[in-house]
């Protein structure tokens, strides 16, 4: 499925032209099925999907979506990527489960290795047999449903949406949202960003932020800059809107709680980099490359095998064009 997920304007108002839709009745039996070993860290799976890469399109991060066909249970625990190269099961993110049978999940590559395979279905693997993510390259969205909190306070956001149940998820390259982009409904909702700024110059980094509603924006577990309450977002950077951290060169730990109570939604941090006078506020969009999103690829799930012969429609989407 092509997307365009870090689209400003979310989902609404969209009008999608060119739309193909591949539905293949396909018989989740193959000749290979039958000589392939379904068994992993301890589990018998139900079914093995393949993702194979180019040496051009080998990141360390790795993005797939597919159809699971009921066969991932809600928790997302009977899903493990195995290295095929290795024979290894690498670490594994499950992004979102939803709507239907929709999933969408990260691995992290092993290097020089292009032939990955998915299994799913099925009791959860070993506890421990799936390795920790240890990735610290993307900045991750991840949207959930509102949940009653005082806007004003950090702390109440942050329980609320902790707490709260899950919409999507997904990598983008800023905080730079309109409306939440997993979702076609303009209703009220949490968010938060989450990866890792990598400063490569020590020195001085003034913050911003722009929200509607509240917005808390910290570095290293520690608040920099906030816009809490309910209102509009900011369309100046006024004197005292910047706030100024000292940073060290290397990874700083980087997170951004929102919420939305009402069905709209403003999302935008900006810094300035060795900043000038209070007066004379140059904020920019926080850079891509800040967060290494270029270490993020997306690849296709290959044709889906199941250990036992049955029917379903596997269905892909393209999108060749939006206006």
């Amino acid at each position: 499925m092509e997307r365009r997920i870090g689209r400003q304007e979310g989902w609404e108002g969209r009008l999608w032209a060119g739309l193909v839709v591949t539905v293949w009745l396909v018989a989740g039996w193959h000749p290979e099925a039958a000589a392939q070993n379904f068994k992993r860290a301890g589990t018998e799976f139900q079914a093995l999907r393949p993702v194979v890469l180019t040496p051009a399109d080998l990141r360390p991060i790795i993005v797939v979506e597919f159809y699971h066909h009921g066969l991932i249970n809600a928790e997302g625990s009977n899903v493990l990527v195995v290295c095929r190269g290795t024979n290894k099961v690498v670490p594994t993110r499950i992004l979102q489960l939803g709507p239907g049978d929709f999933c969408r999940l990260a691995f992290e590559t092993t290097s020089g290795q292009t032939v990955y395979e998915i299994f799913y279905g099925g009791n959860p693997p070993d506890s421990g047999s799936i390795p920790a993510w240890t990735n610290r390259d993307g900045l991750l969205l991840e949207t959930r449903k509102y949940k009653d909190c005082n806007p004003h306070q950090l702390e109440s956001v942050r329980k609320a949406f902790e707490s709260s149940e899950r919409i999507g998820s997904d990598y983008v390259e800023n905080v730079f949202h309109s409306g939440n982009p997993f979702s076609l409904k303009r209703e009220p909702f949490l968010s938060r960003y989450s990866g890792y700024l990598h400063i490569s110059q020590p020195g001085t980094y003034g913050f911003f932020t722009s929200s509607q509603d509240a917005s808390f924006l910290l570095i290293d577990g520690q608040e920099v800059v906030s816009h809490p309450g309910v209102h509009g977002p900011h369309h100046q950077a006024r004197p005292g809107l910047r706030k100024e951290i000292q940073l060290k060169a290397g990874a700083h730990k980087f997170e951004y709680y929102h919420v939305a109570v009402g069905d709209s939604a403003i999302m935008v941090a900006a810094w300035e980099p060795s900043p000038g006078p209070p007066d004379k506020a140059k904020p920019s969009q926080i850079p891509p490359e800040a967060f290494r999103v270029q270490s993020v690829g997306r690849a296709a799930a290959g044709p889906v095998q199941l250990r036992d012969a049955k029917l379903f429609p596997d269905i892909q989407f393209t999108i060749r064009a939006d206006v």
